[in-house]
């Protein structure tokens, strides 16, 4: 089920026992407190077209190696409704734009329809994305895009006071010798 694939990306806030047996597990919600978005590793304010903005971004590793997982936790905040068929597309390219890997879903992998989502609402949308393995240390950049099937045409980035960037927004690079190492980075 959606709600299970959902935060099985995530890590549990804490795990209840009983008799030394795991018994539940407690996971952040969708809808982050504010306490949350004072806490994002690597803040933002970016526009997705006229209806999402990227808020920032949380990290669950700064050194990953070939094999690894790497978790990022987007806050996208939702000015207005967005269209139906939106994909969030994530990728790890090399430094010469080739893909290593990539991750095309939709917000909260389906769990909550975008025409559920009330204008002003911000979420919490966690995704995974492995770093293939045979992947060399070096220089990798992270991207993120939304993308419309029906339109055939992704949002374009700008920045709040509306300079454009691009159709994808490079948010980290990977670095490393031994393994991969993460700085920020905006793609400017």
């Amino acid at each position: 089920p959606k709600i299970l694939d959902y935060f099985k990306a995530q890590q549990p806030l804490y795990t209840v026992q009983v008799d030394g047996i795991d018994y539940v597990k407690v996971y952040p919600g969708p809808v982050p407190l504010p306490e949350d978005l004072e806490r994002i590793q690597f803040p933002l304010s970016l526009s997705f077209g006229e209806q999402i903005r990227l808020l920032g971004y949380d990290l669950n590793n700064s050194k990953l190696k070939s094999g690894d997982e790497l978790v990022v936790t987007f806050y996208w905040q939702f000015l207005e409704s967005p269209p139906p068929d939106l994909t969030l597309n994530i990728s790890l390219d090399n430094r010469d734009g080739n893909l290593l890997n990539s991750s095309e879903g939709s917000l909260l992998n389906g769990y909550l329809a975008l025409d559920q989502i009330a204008p002003g609402t911000v979420i919490r949308d966690v995704r995974k994305l492995t770093i293939a393995p045979g992947t060399l240390p070096g220089h990798y950049h992270l991207k993120v895009g939304w993308f419309s099937p029906n339109k055939g045409q992704a949002l374009e980035v700008s920045k709040v006071q509306g300079n454009s960037l691009h159709h994808t927004l490079a948010l980290v690079h990977v670095h490393g010798s031994e393994g991969a190492g993460f700085s920020d980075g905006t793609g400017d």
